[in-house]
């Protein structure tokens, strides 16, 4: 009878220790695809092509177009430069990782043309420096041939979470302003909002 009772309290204890419990999550966009529990590299991009899609079909672009053909530019596109992006959600978020996809849309769409940020224009500007001292005046680049930016694009990315039992909800919203650089004034605004679904459950085995 003894053995009996051990044999199944050992059965017991091995089938509780066997039974591995574990978080099972499965997110999903608004629209139903598939998605990651956390901000991505495809929420990034997807983001960034849409702001600039926006971007480029506003009005602003053919007002800065026009404004180029009065000053009798050879190049109409207006000149572009990325100013600062803050995350202000709890996630960690690569900034610099979405200021390069801006880049690289705002590039893609072939309207306008791209400036270096502040730091590296300065480097630009040493390296310039070093040429008109080390090269001969017929490679030497000048200082005036820089172009300035006629518009800088600012934005940040918030969140929102709600939970319900088992599923939480997160919402991220991203904006986008474009400054004038000469008057300040904000030209254009834009924005892109992403929710997903995140369900969770447990589950033994």
């Amino acid at each position: 009878m003894r053995k009996f009772i051990y044999l199944m309290l050992l059965t017991s204890l091995l089938a509780t220790f066997g039974c591995v419990r574990r978080d099972i999550r499965s997110s999903r966009y608004d629209d139903n695809r598939k998605a990651n529990h956390e901000w991505s590299a495809e929420d990034t991009e997807a983001t960034s092509n849409a702001l600039i899609t926006q971007m480029m079909s506003d009005a602003w672009y053919s007002r800065a177009v026009a404004k180029k053909t009065e000053n009798e530019a050879e190049d109409t596109r207006p000149f572009v430069v990325l100013g600062e992006f803050k995350n202000r959600t709890t996630e960690h978020i690569d900034s610099s990782s979405f200021l390069t996809s801006l880049k690289k849309a705002l590039i893609s769409s072939g309207k306008v043309k791209f400036v270096s940020k502040m730091d590296r224009a300065h480097d630009l500007r040493k390296n310039v420096d070093e040429g008109i001292i080390n090269s001969s005046e017929d490679t030497a680049k000048s200082l005036g041939d820089e172009d300035a930016a006629d518009y800088m694009l600012f934005g940040e990315i918030t969140s929102i979470t709600n939970r319900d039992g088992g599923v939480t909800y997160k919402y991220y919203q991203i904006n986008v302003e474009l400054h004038d650089t000469e008057t300040h004034e904000v030209i254009w605004v834009g924005e892109k909002k992403i929710k997903k679904k995140v369900v969770q459950r447990r589950s033994s085995w």
